[in-house]
């Protein structure tokens, strides 16, 4: 595989993955239509958003050993084609059962997505640049975010809150027909003593600390337009601007962020993941002592950019501690890890938002973030695996 073709399939799948995104943040957009127009409350939402994470948790192990086996082609390209097939039945459901069913089979079509492109990271590129690169993914999810926050709430304001879902699913199943007839990624196989010598322990060491990153991250996703439209009192389509410039400011932060990653994982790059995390608790923890929209607004910027940070860290780097014949099925696992962990916070921040305490949101947000950070400095702390070089 040529330099170019490499590049071309890095910079494809990045652009599939902000792609991705248009068919579950504009859920987060959609809160407030559906609160009003469809009469689902808090604790409604939270399910949605913890059963469509507890499926794809479901997928990303199966996903993870699939990808390292066969690729990226078909399973990229399915899971766009049935997410936006799965976006159009749910906003057209008669029903709330209905709606769930279809939200969690999105779940399920989304998983297809970001372990085979992880995994294709390890083929495409080598050394500091795969390192980085690693590093530095997470911003197609972020880019996907500023995208669909950004024209969902126009969508939303012209359309109705159907439309966004509507759009979505043309887009999907476009893009995912593109993807497999434009795409070749052919998976040399490596020896099977290979694979069966290298561990997997630790990758399940550091599951714990994906699991508490991702419910800082889900709180941030899904609930911040909720928060700029009740407790701000911001339009749904402000509220949109809004929450996507913050994840826009995240971009740089992330790029940033990555350049530290130069070589495989080890105990220097493993502080800076922890040291990150730790910013990120403490900026949750001083939301509730801020006053003044201008201000709130800021703080809520600072800890969008490193909670995006620490979840690129997290998903995309991270799983470089195995092996490159491994680096499919890691990827699955701390996706797993990280969605059950925001999916339980899903249901927990719902019930908290439903009585009001949105000040608790956030303690509990950051708490659980700093949990994470000091998991994976303790990790640091015992394990040195600097000597190696995937």
């Amino acid at each position: 595989m040529t330099s170019r073709q490499q590049w071309g399939l890095v910079t494809g799948g990045w652009f599939a993955y902000v792609i991705y995104y248009l068919g579950r943040a504009n859920l987060s957009v959609a809160v407030p239509g559906l609160e009003s127009e469809g009469g689902l409350g808090p604790e409604d939402i939270g399910l949605l958003v913890a059963s469509f994470f507890w499926v794809y948790s479901l997928t990303q192990v199966i996903v993870g050993q699939l990808a390292d086996r066969f690729g990226s082609r078909w399973l990229v390209g399915v899971g766009l084609v049935g997410s936006g097939v799965m976006n159009a039945l749910f906003i057209h459901s008669g029903s709330f059962t209905l709606a769930l069913i279809w939200w969690s089979l999105n779940g399920m079509f989304q998983g297809l997505g970001w372990p085979p492109l992880i995994a294709g990271l390890s083929r495409w590129l080598t050394g500091p640049r795969a390192a980085q690169a690693s590093a530095a993914y997470g911003t197609s999810y972020v880019a996907g975010t500023v995208l669909t926050l950004a024209a969902g709430g126009l969508i939303v304001a012209w359309g109705g809150t159907a439309a966004v879902f509507n759009a979505a699913a043309v887009v999907l199943i476009l893009a995912g027909t593109i993807w497999i007839v434009m795409v070749r990624d052919p998976v040399r196989r490596g020896h099977r003593s290979t694979r069966r010598t290298s561990s997997m322990v630790p990758t399940l060491w550091l599951v714990p600390a994906a699991a508490l990153v991702g419910v800082g991250w889900m709180t941030l996703v899904i609930w911040t337009p909720e928060y700029l439209t009740s407790v701000l009192g911001m339009s749904i389509s402000s509220a949109g601007f809004s929450a996507a410039a913050m994840a826009a400011v995240s971009l740089p932060v992330m790029l940033l962020v990555s350049l530290r990653f130069r070589s495989a994982v080890g105990r220097s790059s493993s502080r800076i993941a922890g040291l990150i995390v730790v910013i990120t608790g403490a900026s949750f923890l001083l939301i509730p002592w801020i006053h003044g929209n201008i201000w709130i607004i800021g703080a809520l910027a600072l800890v969008t950019s490193f909670a995006n940070a620490s979840s690129s860290i997290v998903l995309g780097f991270l799983p470089r501690v195995s092996s490159p014949e491994r680096v499919g099925l890691a990827s699955g696992i701390f996706s797993l890890s990280f969605s059950v962990g925001g999916g339980v916070g899903a249901l927990i921040i719902g019930g908290l938002i439903g009585d009001g305490s949105w000040d608790i949101v956030f303690l509990v947000a950051g708490a659980t973030a700093l949990f994470g950070a000091l998991w994976v400095v303790a990790w640091s702390m015992i394990n040195d695996p600097s000597t190696r070089r995937i």
